[in-house]
């Protein structure tokens, strides 16, 4: 599957939470997957993150991409992001 649009809803938390388009991608791209509901897929990628976040230091972030299969494409509509 490739990631082809992600919703603004999305871009908004990805600004937000410190994810990148590219590694949203990069995420749906991996192909660790949950299938959730008919249509509905969570895609899961960590990456090295060797950086303070809130003023605590972290060396990995695990991004999330909840992405929704319509007709002709996939769709992000959430991304969550975990730091360790």
């Amino acid at each position: 599957m490739r990631l082809a649009h992600i919703h603004p809803h999305a871009q908004a938390r990805m600004a937000g939470r410190g994810v990148t388009p590219e590694e949203a991608r990069a995420a749906v791209a991996c192909w660790e997957h949950l299938e959730m509901r008919e249509g509905r897929f969570v895609f899961r990628k960590n990456f090295p993150f060797c950086g303070p976040r809130r003023a605590v230091r972290y060396f990995r972030k695990e991004v999330e991409v909840l992405a929704v299969q319509d007709a002709e494409r996939l769709v992000a509509v959430s991304v969550t992001v975990k730091y360790y």
